[in-house]
Protein backbone atom coordinates (compact mmCIF):
# COMPACT_ATOMS: atom_id res chain seq x y z
CA UNK A 1 0.00 0.00 0.00
CA UNK A 2 0.83 3.31 -0.46
CA UNK A 3 1.89 4.09 3.64
CA UNK A 4 3.67 1.22 3.46
CA UNK A 5 6.32 2.70 0.87
CA UNK A 6 5.57 6.11 1.74
CA UNK A 7 6.05 5.76 6.06
CA UNK A 8 9.15 7.67 7.58
CA UNK A 9 9.79 9.78 4.53
CA UNK A 10 10.27 13.30 4.87
CA UNK A 11 7.77 15.49 2.80
CA UNK A 12 7.32 18.66 1.81
CA UNK A 13 3.18 19.63 2.79
CA UNK A 14 0.84 20.22 -0.30
CA UNK A 15 -1.94 21.17 1.92
CA UNK A 16 -3.47 24.56 1.03
CA UNK A 17 -2.21 26.98 3.58
CA UNK A 18 0.22 24.53 5.06
CA UNK A 19 3.13 24.86 2.71
CA UNK A 20 6.48 25.13 3.95
CA UNK A 21 6.00 22.94 6.25
CA UNK A 22 7.62 19.16 6.34
CA UNK A 23 5.73 16.35 6.66
CA UNK A 24 7.22 12.54 7.96
CA UNK A 25 4.78 9.96 7.37
CA UNK A 26 4.02 6.40 9.42
CA UNK A 27 0.67 4.82 10.28
CA UNK A 28 -2.51 5.53 11.37
CA UNK A 29 -2.52 5.01 15.06
CA UNK A 30 -5.91 2.44 14.89
CA UNK A 31 -3.98 0.51 12.02
CA UNK A 32 -1.14 0.02 14.88
CA UNK A 33 -3.59 -1.02 17.40
CA UNK A 34 -5.48 -3.57 15.21
CA UNK A 35 -2.03 -5.01 14.31
CA UNK A 36 0.79 -4.48 16.94
CA UNK A 37 3.76 -6.26 14.71
CA UNK A 38 3.73 -2.28 13.20
CA UNK A 39 4.38 -0.91 16.67
CA UNK A 40 8.38 -1.25 16.53
CA UNK A 41 8.41 0.60 12.91
CA UNK A 42 5.60 2.62 14.31
CA UNK A 43 7.84 3.88 17.06
CA UNK A 44 10.42 4.63 14.69
CA UNK A 45 8.38 7.16 12.64
CA UNK A 46 7.52 8.87 15.93
CA UNK A 47 11.17 9.38 17.42
CA UNK A 48 12.09 10.97 13.66
CA UNK A 49 9.33 13.23 14.44
CA UNK A 50 10.47 14.14 18.08
CA UNK A 51 13.80 15.19 16.64
CA UNK A 52 12.58 16.66 13.18
CA UNK A 53 10.45 19.08 15.07
CA UNK A 54 12.93 21.34 16.69
CA UNK A 55 14.35 22.28 12.85
CA UNK A 56 12.21 23.24 9.42
CA UNK A 57 14.62 21.89 6.99
CA UNK A 58 13.97 18.85 5.12
CA UNK A 59 17.52 18.29 4.68
CA UNK A 60 17.15 15.71 2.23
CA UNK A 61 20.62 14.04 0.78
CA UNK A 62 22.20 15.70 -2.21
CA UNK A 63 23.80 12.73 -4.04
CA UNK A 64 25.81 13.42 -7.32
CA UNK A 65 24.80 11.39 -10.06
CA UNK A 66 27.57 10.80 -13.03
CA UNK A 67 25.30 8.92 -15.40
CA UNK A 68 26.57 7.14 -18.89
CA UNK A 69 30.06 8.14 -18.83
CA UNK A 70 32.12 7.08 -21.69
CA UNK A 71 35.83 7.33 -23.32
CA UNK A 72 38.29 8.86 -20.96
CA UNK A 73 35.43 9.90 -18.14
CA UNK A 74 34.84 6.32 -17.97
CA UNK A 75 38.47 5.30 -17.40
CA UNK A 76 38.72 8.30 -14.96
CA UNK A 77 35.49 6.97 -12.89
CA UNK A 78 36.73 3.17 -12.95
CA UNK A 79 40.27 4.13 -11.93
CA UNK A 80 38.54 6.15 -9.37
CA UNK A 81 36.57 3.17 -7.99
CA UNK A 82 39.49 0.82 -7.92
CA UNK A 83 41.10 2.73 -5.78
CA UNK A 84 39.04 4.05 -3.81
CA UNK A 85 39.22 0.26 -2.45
CA UNK A 86 34.93 -0.11 -1.67
CA UNK A 87 32.16 0.38 -3.42
CA UNK A 88 28.68 -0.51 -3.22
CA UNK A 89 27.05 -1.91 -6.24
CA UNK A 90 23.78 -2.77 -8.23
CA UNK A 91 22.09 -3.73 -11.93
CA UNK A 92 19.26 -3.00 -13.63
CA UNK A 93 18.03 -5.62 -15.87
CA UNK A 94 14.94 -6.18 -17.92
CA UNK A 95 12.65 -8.23 -15.63
CA UNK A 96 12.32 -12.02 -16.26
CA UNK A 97 15.70 -11.98 -18.54
CA UNK A 98 19.31 -11.41 -17.93
CA UNK A 99 19.31 -8.37 -19.97
CA UNK A 100 21.40 -5.49 -17.78
CA UNK A 101 20.33 -2.18 -19.06
CA UNK A 102 23.23 -0.28 -16.17
CA UNK A 103 25.18 -1.49 -13.28
CA UNK A 104 25.40 1.27 -11.19
CA UNK A 105 28.63 2.24 -8.23
CA UNK A 106 28.68 4.18 -5.13
CA UNK A 107 32.41 5.52 -3.92
CA UNK A 108 30.30 7.35 -1.05
CA UNK A 109 26.86 7.84 -0.01
CA UNK A 110 26.74 10.79 -2.07
CA UNK A 111 29.12 10.29 -4.69
CA UNK A 112 27.58 7.51 -7.41
CA UNK A 113 27.85 6.59 -10.95
CA UNK A 114 25.66 4.73 -13.57
CA UNK A 115 27.61 2.73 -16.17
CA UNK A 116 24.67 2.45 -18.89
CA UNK A 117 24.67 -0.81 -21.81
CA UNK A 118 25.08 -0.28 -25.17
CA UNK A 119 24.73 -2.56 -28.04
CA UNK A 120 27.65 -2.97 -30.15
CA UNK A 121 29.87 -1.18 -27.39
CA UNK A 122 32.52 -3.23 -25.39
CA UNK A 123 33.45 -0.46 -23.14
CA UNK A 124 30.38 -0.89 -20.99
CA UNK A 125 31.38 -4.45 -20.18
CA UNK A 126 35.19 -3.60 -20.15
CA UNK A 127 34.12 -0.92 -17.26
CA UNK A 128 32.12 -3.74 -15.44
CA UNK A 129 34.24 -7.05 -15.46
CA UNK A 130 37.52 -3.88 -14.79
CA UNK A 131 35.75 -3.05 -11.62
CA UNK A 132 34.04 -6.80 -10.34
CA UNK A 133 37.00 -8.86 -11.34
CA UNK A 134 39.32 -6.09 -9.09
CA UNK A 135 39.78 -6.65 -5.56
CA UNK A 136 37.67 -3.92 -3.89
CA UNK A 137 35.37 -4.33 -1.47
CA UNK A 138 31.69 -4.65 -2.85
CA UNK A 139 28.64 -3.99 -1.07
CA UNK A 140 25.12 -5.12 -2.40
CA UNK A 141 21.25 -4.89 -1.29
CA UNK A 142 20.53 -8.74 -2.05
CA UNK A 143 23.22 -9.61 -4.10
CA UNK A 144 22.74 -13.23 -5.17
CA UNK A 145 20.35 -11.84 -8.02
CA UNK A 146 23.00 -9.45 -9.20
CA UNK A 147 25.46 -11.98 -9.26
CA UNK A 148 23.52 -14.54 -11.58
CA UNK A 149 22.61 -12.10 -13.98
CA UNK A 150 26.07 -10.74 -14.30
CA UNK A 151 27.62 -14.75 -14.15
CA UNK A 152 24.58 -15.21 -16.81
CA UNK A 153 26.40 -12.40 -19.07
CA UNK A 154 30.12 -13.54 -18.90
CA UNK A 155 30.92 -11.31 -15.20
CA UNK A 156 32.41 -12.75 -12.48
CA UNK A 157 32.32 -10.81 -8.79
CA UNK A 158 35.88 -11.89 -7.18
CA UNK A 159 34.92 -9.88 -3.47
CA UNK A 160 31.30 -9.78 -2.43
CA UNK A 161 32.17 -7.85 0.90
CA UNK A 162 28.73 -6.74 2.67
CA UNK A 163 25.02 -7.42 1.57
CA UNK A 164 23.25 -4.96 3.72
CA UNK A 165 20.20 -7.43 3.45
CA UNK A 166 22.04 -10.08 5.08
CA UNK A 167 23.47 -7.38 7.74
CA UNK A 168 19.73 -6.76 8.19
CA UNK A 169 18.70 -10.38 8.74
CA UNK A 170 21.16 -10.48 11.34
CA UNK A 171 20.52 -8.00 13.56
CA UNK A 172 16.80 -7.69 13.27
CA UNK A 173 15.41 -10.87 11.48
CA UNK A 174 11.61 -10.14 12.32
CA UNK A 175 12.01 -6.99 10.64
CA UNK A 176 11.45 -6.04 6.84
CA UNK A 177 14.80 -6.36 4.94
CA UNK A 178 13.78 -4.57 1.58
CA UNK A 179 16.42 -1.76 0.68
CA UNK A 180 13.16 0.68 0.70
CA UNK A 181 12.41 0.00 4.49
CA UNK A 182 16.39 0.35 5.67
CA UNK A 183 16.43 3.08 3.55
CA UNK A 184 13.30 4.90 4.99
CA UNK A 185 15.08 4.14 8.61
CA UNK A 186 18.86 4.62 8.32
CA UNK A 187 18.58 7.64 5.53
CA UNK A 188 16.62 10.60 5.35
CA UNK A 189 16.01 10.09 1.95
CA UNK A 190 12.41 9.82 0.77
CA UNK A 191 10.77 6.76 -0.52
CA UNK A 192 11.47 6.96 -4.50
CA UNK A 193 11.33 3.23 -5.80
CA UNK A 194 7.39 4.74 -7.23
CA UNK A 195 10.42 7.22 -9.75
CA UNK A 196 10.65 4.60 -12.31
CA UNK A 197 6.88 3.08 -12.38
CA UNK A 198 6.91 0.51 -15.67
CA UNK A 199 4.40 -0.40 -18.03
CA UNK A 200 0.45 -0.95 -16.63
CA UNK A 201 0.19 -4.09 -18.43
CA UNK A 202 3.42 -5.72 -16.96
CA UNK A 203 4.44 -3.89 -13.92
CA UNK A 204 7.65 -4.71 -15.13
CA UNK A 205 10.15 -2.97 -17.23
CA UNK A 206 10.29 -4.03 -20.84
CA UNK A 207 11.92 -3.26 -23.89
CA UNK A 208 9.02 -1.09 -25.20
CA UNK A 209 8.99 0.89 -22.10
CA UNK A 210 12.93 1.22 -21.76
CA UNK A 211 13.14 2.17 -25.46
CA UNK A 212 11.64 5.75 -24.22
CA UNK A 213 14.40 8.15 -23.84
CA UNK A 214 12.67 10.05 -20.64
CA UNK A 215 12.16 6.41 -18.97
CA UNK A 216 16.28 5.47 -19.27
CA UNK A 217 16.94 8.68 -17.31
CA UNK A 218 14.57 8.01 -14.56
CA UNK A 219 16.08 4.35 -14.39
CA UNK A 220 19.63 5.57 -14.50
CA UNK A 221 19.14 7.88 -11.69
CA UNK A 222 17.01 5.27 -9.84
CA UNK A 223 20.09 2.92 -9.85
CA UNK A 224 22.05 5.56 -9.19
CA UNK A 225 20.07 6.21 -5.61
CA UNK A 226 20.02 2.66 -4.84
CA UNK A 227 23.62 2.63 -4.77
CA UNK A 228 24.09 6.10 -2.48
CA UNK A 229 21.57 3.97 -0.24
CA UNK A 230 23.13 0.88 -0.16
CA UNK A 231 26.35 2.50 0.51
CA UNK A 232 24.98 4.77 3.36
CA UNK A 233 23.09 1.88 4.39
CA UNK A 234 26.45 -0.38 5.19
CA UNK A 235 27.83 2.57 6.99
CA UNK A 236 25.18 2.55 9.62
CA UNK A 237 25.28 -1.30 9.92
CA UNK A 238 28.98 -1.39 10.14
CA UNK A 239 29.07 0.52 13.29
CA UNK A 240 25.53 -0.71 14.60
CA UNK A 241 27.13 -4.35 13.73
CA UNK A 242 30.70 -4.08 15.58
CA UNK A 243 28.76 -2.58 18.74
CA UNK A 244 26.06 -4.49 18.64
CA UNK A 245 26.27 -7.98 20.75
CA UNK A 246 29.25 -10.59 20.29
CA UNK A 247 27.11 -12.65 18.52
CA UNK A 248 26.15 -10.81 15.58
CA UNK A 249 29.87 -10.67 13.87
CA UNK A 250 29.95 -14.12 13.95
CA UNK A 251 26.77 -15.06 12.28
CA UNK A 252 27.06 -12.29 9.71
CA UNK A 253 30.18 -13.93 8.49
CA UNK A 254 28.70 -17.06 8.49
CA UNK A 255 25.42 -16.31 6.52
CA UNK A 256 27.52 -14.46 3.89
CA UNK A 257 29.60 -17.50 3.66
CA UNK A 258 26.25 -19.36 2.82
CA UNK A 259 25.59 -16.82 -0.08
CA UNK A 260 28.34 -18.42 -3.02
CA UNK A 261 26.27 -21.80 -1.96
CA UNK A 262 23.00 -20.61 -2.57
CA UNK A 263 23.66 -19.03 -5.56
CA UNK A 264 25.45 -22.65 -6.84
CA UNK A 265 21.97 -24.18 -5.60
CA UNK A 266 20.25 -21.63 -7.89
CA UNK A 267 21.77 -21.76 -10.74
CA UNK A 268 22.45 -25.55 -10.77
CA UNK A 269 18.50 -26.69 -10.05
CA UNK A 270 17.20 -30.09 -10.41
CA UNK A 271 16.57 -32.26 -13.88
CA UNK A 272 13.02 -32.84 -14.22
CA UNK A 273 11.94 -36.77 -15.06
CA UNK A 274 9.24 -35.86 -17.82
CA UNK A 275 7.94 -39.33 -17.59
CA UNK A 276 7.39 -39.28 -13.73
CA UNK A 277 6.19 -35.63 -14.10
CA UNK A 278 3.28 -37.03 -16.25
CA UNK A 279 2.17 -39.95 -14.24
CA UNK A 280 2.40 -37.38 -11.14
CA UNK A 281 0.25 -34.58 -12.96
CA UNK A 282 -2.28 -37.50 -14.20
CA UNK A 283 -2.57 -39.17 -10.78
CA UNK A 284 -3.70 -35.50 -9.19
CA UNK A 285 -6.06 -34.77 -12.00
CA UNK A 286 -7.54 -38.16 -11.20
CA UNK A 287 -7.89 -37.40 -7.52
CA UNK A 288 -9.47 -33.99 -8.35
CA UNK A 289 -11.93 -35.12 -10.76
CA UNK A 290 -12.71 -37.89 -7.75
CA UNK A 291 -13.20 -35.08 -5.26
CA UNK A 292 -14.88 -32.74 -7.73
CA UNK A 293 -17.48 -35.19 -8.66
CA UNK A 294 -18.33 -36.08 -5.07
CA UNK A 295 -18.67 -32.28 -4.14
CA UNK A 296 -20.93 -31.75 -7.31
CA UNK A 297 -23.07 -34.83 -6.56
CA UNK A 298 -23.45 -33.65 -2.90
CA UNK A 299 -24.97 -30.12 -3.82
CA UNK A 300 -26.00 -31.17 -7.03
CA UNK A 301 -23.98 -28.54 -9.19
CA UNK A 302 -20.87 -27.81 -10.14
CA UNK A 303 -18.86 -25.11 -7.98
CA UNK A 304 -15.56 -23.57 -8.65
CA UNK A 305 -13.55 -24.30 -4.83
CA UNK A 306 -11.01 -21.75 -5.95
CA UNK A 307 -13.67 -18.74 -6.37
CA UNK A 308 -14.62 -16.83 -2.96
CA UNK A 309 -18.05 -15.74 -4.28
CA UNK A 310 -19.17 -19.20 -5.17
CA UNK A 311 -17.97 -20.57 -2.12
CA UNK A 312 -18.95 -17.77 0.00
CA UNK A 313 -22.41 -18.43 -1.43
CA UNK A 314 -22.41 -22.39 -0.98
CA UNK A 315 -21.34 -22.01 2.58
CA UNK A 316 -23.29 -19.33 4.05
CA UNK A 317 -26.25 -18.47 1.96
CA UNK A 318 -27.24 -22.34 0.95
CA UNK A 319 -25.95 -24.27 3.70
CA UNK A 320 -26.80 -21.32 6.21
CA UNK A 321 -23.11 -21.62 8.25
CA UNK A 322 -21.82 -18.91 10.40
CA UNK A 323 -20.48 -16.57 7.83
CA UNK A 324 -16.21 -15.53 8.45
CA UNK A 325 -14.89 -12.33 7.80
CA UNK A 326 -11.65 -10.73 6.90
CA UNK A 327 -10.57 -7.35 6.09
CA UNK A 328 -9.69 -6.62 2.25
CA UNK A 329 -6.93 -4.73 0.83
CA UNK A 330 -9.12 -1.66 1.84
CA UNK A 331 -9.54 -2.35 5.46
CA UNK A 332 -13.45 -2.94 5.06
CA UNK A 333 -14.90 -6.19 6.22
CA UNK A 334 -16.25 -8.94 4.11
CA UNK A 335 -17.14 -12.48 4.05
CA UNK A 336 -14.12 -15.16 3.29
CA UNK A 337 -14.09 -18.94 2.35
CA UNK A 338 -10.37 -18.99 2.93
CA UNK A 339 -8.29 -21.70 4.37
CA UNK A 340 -8.51 -20.18 7.98
CA UNK A 341 -12.39 -19.70 7.41
CA UNK A 342 -13.12 -23.64 6.35
CA UNK A 343 -10.79 -24.99 9.08
CA UNK A 344 -12.90 -22.53 11.36
CA UNK A 345 -16.25 -23.88 9.92
CA UNK A 346 -15.11 -27.76 10.06
CA UNK A 347 -14.74 -27.33 13.84
CA UNK A 348 -18.47 -26.06 14.18
CA UNK A 349 -19.42 -28.17 11.33
CA UNK A 350 -18.08 -31.30 13.98
CA UNK A 351 -18.98 -29.98 17.31
CA UNK A 352 -22.67 -29.54 16.08
CA UNK A 353 -23.32 -33.01 14.50
CA UNK A 354 -21.92 -34.42 17.61
CA UNK A 355 -24.38 -32.54 19.75
CA UNK A 356 -27.35 -33.34 17.42
CA UNK A 357 -29.83 -35.54 18.12
CA UNK A 358 -32.39 -35.41 15.72
CA UNK A 359 -31.43 -37.73 12.32
CA UNK A 360 -32.77 -34.87 10.01
CA UNK A 361 -30.15 -32.18 12.02
CA UNK A 362 -27.02 -34.49 12.14
CA UNK A 363 -27.84 -35.44 7.93
CA UNK A 364 -27.41 -31.41 7.80
CA UNK A 365 -24.55 -30.82 10.02
CA UNK A 366 -22.71 -34.11 8.15
CA UNK A 367 -23.50 -32.55 4.89
CA UNK A 368 -21.97 -28.99 5.50
CA UNK A 369 -18.87 -30.69 7.40
CA UNK A 370 -18.35 -32.84 3.89
CA UNK A 371 -18.74 -30.27 1.66
CA UNK A 372 -16.00 -28.42 3.61
CA UNK A 373 -13.56 -30.96 3.72
CA UNK A 374 -13.89 -32.13 0.26
CA UNK A 375 -13.64 -27.96 -0.41
CA UNK A 376 -10.24 -28.26 0.89
CA UNK A 377 -8.90 -31.26 -0.25
CA UNK A 378 -9.83 -30.01 -3.77
CA UNK A 379 -7.95 -26.97 -2.85
CA UNK A 380 -5.19 -28.94 -1.95
CA UNK A 381 -4.55 -30.90 -5.20
CA UNK A 382 -5.37 -27.80 -6.98
CA UNK A 383 -2.45 -26.12 -4.94
CA UNK A 384 0.02 -28.92 -5.71
CA UNK A 385 -0.94 -29.14 -9.02
CA UNK A 386 -0.46 -25.26 -9.68
CA UNK A 387 2.77 -24.32 -7.94
CA UNK A 388 4.87 -27.36 -8.01
CA UNK A 389 3.42 -29.40 -11.62
CA UNK A 390 1.68 -26.97 -13.98
CA UNK A 391 5.04 -25.12 -13.91
CA UNK A 392 7.68 -23.96 -16.37
CA UNK A 393 11.13 -24.78 -16.60
CA UNK A 394 14.30 -23.85 -17.86
CA UNK A 395 15.20 -24.93 -21.51
CA UNK A 396 17.59 -27.10 -20.38
CA UNK A 397 15.07 -29.53 -18.71
CA UNK A 398 15.93 -28.33 -14.92
CA UNK A 399 13.64 -26.60 -12.52
CA UNK A 400 15.21 -23.75 -10.85
CA UNK A 401 14.64 -21.38 -8.21
CA UNK A 402 16.56 -18.59 -6.56
CA UNK A 403 17.52 -19.30 -2.77
CA UNK A 404 17.68 -16.81 -0.18
CA UNK A 405 19.54 -17.26 2.59
CA UNK A 406 17.21 -14.15 4.24
CA UNK A 407 14.15 -15.66 3.61
CA UNK A 408 12.86 -16.23 7.40
CA UNK A 409 13.58 -14.30 10.65
CA UNK A 410 14.15 -18.58 12.74
CA UNK A 411 17.30 -18.56 9.38
CA UNK A 412 16.18 -21.10 7.37
CA UNK A 413 16.50 -20.29 3.58
CA UNK A 414 13.41 -19.88 1.50
CA UNK A 415 13.78 -19.83 -2.40
CA UNK A 416 11.04 -18.27 -5.01
CA UNK A 417 10.73 -18.54 -8.75
CA UNK A 418 14.13 -17.79 -10.78
CA UNK A 419 14.96 -14.67 -12.06
CA UNK A 420 13.36 -15.95 -15.21
CA UNK A 421 10.14 -16.64 -13.75
CA UNK A 422 10.44 -20.28 -14.16
CA UNK A 423 10.98 -23.21 -12.02
CA UNK A 424 9.45 -23.39 -8.48
CA UNK A 425 9.75 -22.73 -4.69
CA UNK A 426 11.81 -25.85 -3.62
CA UNK A 427 12.18 -25.83 0.04
CA UNK A 428 8.12 -26.10 -0.24
CA UNK A 429 7.44 -29.58 -2.20
CA UNK A 430 5.33 -31.80 -0.43
CA UNK A 431 7.22 -34.54 1.14
CA UNK A 432 3.76 -36.59 1.07
CA UNK A 433 3.02 -39.00 -2.08
CA UNK A 434 0.56 -38.84 -4.20
CA UNK A 435 -1.60 -42.40 -3.05
CA UNK A 436 -3.85 -43.49 -5.47
CA UNK A 437 -5.96 -46.83 -4.59
CA UNK A 438 -5.92 -48.46 -7.87
CA UNK A 439 -2.59 -47.56 -9.77
CA UNK A 440 -4.11 -49.18 -12.47
CA UNK A 441 -5.33 -45.62 -13.94
CA UNK A 442 -1.88 -44.43 -14.71
CA UNK A 443 -2.07 -46.94 -17.41
CA UNK A 444 -4.37 -44.52 -19.39
CA UNK A 445 -2.28 -40.96 -18.81
CA UNK A 446 -3.44 -39.63 -22.12
CA UNK A 447 -7.05 -39.87 -21.48
CA UNK A 448 -6.34 -38.53 -17.74
CA UNK A 449 -4.38 -35.78 -18.83
CA UNK A 450 -7.68 -34.83 -20.95
CA UNK A 451 -9.53 -34.10 -17.52
CA UNK A 452 -7.67 -30.90 -16.98
CA UNK A 453 -9.80 -29.14 -19.86
CA UNK A 454 -12.79 -30.30 -18.43
CA UNK A 455 -11.88 -29.34 -14.58
CA UNK A 456 -11.02 -26.06 -15.57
Amino acid sequence: TGIENYRGSILPCTLPGCEGLKVIATYHPSYVARDRTRYPIFDIDIRRVKEDSSFPELNIPQRHMVIDPRGEELKHWVDKIIKNGIAAADIEAIKYTTHILCCGFAISPSETVCIVQHEHSYEWQWAIDKILSSSINLIWHNGPYDQIVLEANGFKIKNYFWDTMVAQHVMQPEMPKTLAYITSVNTREPYYKDEVKSDEDTKSWTQKWWSISENREKVWRYNCKDTGCTFENFLIQEEELSNGPSGWTPTFQFKMSEIPVGVRISQAGMLRDEKRHRELKGALLYIWADFQSALNNLIGRTVNTNSSKQMCILLYDELGLKEKRKRDKNGKWVRTADENALVSLVGECKAQYDNRIQKAVKEKWLKALVVCKLTMKIRGVRKVLSSYVDIEISEDGRARGLVKITGAETGRWSMSKYYDNTGIPMQTVPRDPVELEDESVLENIDVLLELEGALK
